[in-house]
């Protein structure tokens, strides 16, 4: 007799205990896009000897529309839900109601997914919460302690780009670097262009960093100038590019010879340029570019003149443009240096 008291007091020590607990059922926070259907699971804990639940959901009805809940879990067997209505007008009231009674003594759920919410994504995110009259009970209609923890569902915006990468010009010896500030993404890649595709760059001795917000150019080779760099940005629904820039690199044993920059003016300028270089240099010849490389205007001076004026340049629409300019100094070397201009 004392032995069957000792067990049944066991029993009901270990089932109080139980009760004690929290349980948790929590709302997953998760991406969509706008007019995708959103995915959001109810993870579940383990859970003992449950009799019944009852579960009450809001959302935002601008914002997303309830298509179903599915992949319930199999132990639930005969959930039933509704997406519940104004029963005058016939609204969406924004709120989602599930029930489930076993017939048995109780059911055991392991820890996973009680089951997955569908939306249709409208016009945005939203969160997902639980309201207060939610219940799980045990066969013995004892309410069971469970946490219950809200989720959303976030639509990414276009990734915003605060800063554009600047046109980079290097000695073969130097080390120097593109650089971007961004937000709103989830991943970076730097890509260069090879002939009309752009490609990914993989790391290597010459280029660090290519998929962080600076990329580092070391001792770029000489086969390198003139090649157009940009950068891609990508999150759950966009992809966005920087402007595409060029990397000049300069053979450091022609630092030897004297080449000077060239003045170039006015900058910002509206329909002419002047290019002027020193007296030991003369112009050959001076091209503009569009940011992404297209070859919009191209001149053979091949006047032996070190200035040189570009007119009628009001065909160019405001914005940035790239000025390449060949010179020849008096031992007959020739260079390509390459100037941002500003078109007002």
């Amino acid at each position: 007799m004392i032995k069957l008291l000792k067990i049944i007091f066991i029993s009901v020590f270990i089932l109080q205990s139980y009760q004690g607990i929290n349980q948790t059922l929590q709302i997953a926070n998760v991406q969509s896009c706008i007019g995708d259907t959103a995915s959001v699971p109810l993870n579940m804990s383990a859970m003992d000897t449950v009799g019944a639940i009852t579960l009450y959901i809001s959302y935002d009805t601008a914002k997303v529309s309830f298509v179903s809940l599915s992949n319930i879990n199999v132990l639930a067997n005969g959930t039933l839900f509704n997406d519940v209505h104004n029963l005058t007008t016939g609204a969406r009231l924004g709120k989602i109601a599930i029930s489930w009674v076993t017939t048995t003594s109780g059911v055991t759920f392991s820890p996973g997914v009680f089951g997955i919410l569908k939306f249709k994504v409208i016009s945005g995110g939203c969160n997902i919460n639980f309201l207060s009259n939610c219940e799980f009970v045990n066969y013995n209609t004892q309410v069971i302690n469970v946490i219950y923890t809200n989720g959303s569902i976030t639509v990414p915006t276009v990734p915003i780009i605060a800063t554009q990468p600047l046109q980079l010009t290097l000695y073969n010896t130097q080390t120097g670097s593109f650089i971007i500030d961004a937000s709103g993404y989830d991943n970076i890649q730097w890509q260069y262009k090879q002939g009309n595709i752009w490609n990914n760059i993989i790391s290597s001795s010459i280029f660090q960093g290519v998929t962080n917000d600076t990329l580092i150019v070391n001792q770029p080779l000489l086969s390198l100038s003139g090649t157009y760099f940009r950068c891609k940005l990508n999150n759950y629904c966009f992809t966005t590019f920087s402007d595409s820039v060029d990397l000049i690199v300069n053979d450091v044993a022609v630092k030897e010879y004297g080449f000077n920059n060239c003045k170039i003016y006015p900058n910002p300028f509206k329909n002419s340029i002047t290019v002027e270089s020193d007296a030991f240099t003369t112009l050959e010849c001076i091209s503009i570019y569009q940011t992404d490389g297209k070859l919009l205007l191209y001149i053979n001076v091949n006047k032996g003149n070190p200035n040189f004026v570009v007119n009628n340049l009001d065909f160019l629409n405001k914005g940035i443009y790239f000025m390449e300019v060949q010179l020849k100094n008096g031992a007959g070397i020739r260079i390509n240096k390459k100037y941002k201009l500003i078109k007002l």
